[in-house]
């Protein structure tokens, strides 16, 4: 149980910097392109940062797979679209005007799925089973 605590909270600090970059790039991409492209694109590049710095400091695995790079983006994926529906569901349904605001809930909304996945089907150590 340990070991899971230390692996959230390293996943904490991981998906702190990955929202960080997340929303830079919201921000930025906000300015040229409407809400939804502007979430992929911040998507694609905090996604990619994550990737990386979760496989290093969190999962501490220095394997080079690919299939793992493909798991992780599918699982994002997946995180990306319920990112996408909580958005709607502020922006478009409950008509709330901060997009910024509603960008930062949504992806607080999804952290626990990107977790819980990458530890159940990327970086699944057997030798804690």
């Amino acid at each position: 149980m340990k070991k899971l605590i230390k692996k959230f909270l390293s996943y904490f600090l991981v998906g702190g910097i990955a929202a960080i970059v997340e929303w830079g790039t919201f921000a930025l991409a906000n300015h040229f392109v409407n809400y939804e492209i502007a979430t992929v694109i911040a998507f694609i590049v905090a996604t990619t940062a994550n990737y990386f710095l979760g496989k290093y400091m969190t999962f501490k695995n220095n394997e080079h797979k690919k299939s793992d790079f493909i798991k992780v983006f599918i699982i994002s994926g997946i995180g990306l679209l319920l990112n996408m529906l909580f958005m709607y569901l502020m922006i478009d349904k409950m008509h709330i005007p901060y997009q910024f605001i509603c960008k930062i809930i949504s992806t607080g909304l999804v952290f626990i799925w990107n977790f819980l996945s990458r530890i159940l089907f990327v970086y699944k150590d057997k030798k804690e089973e």
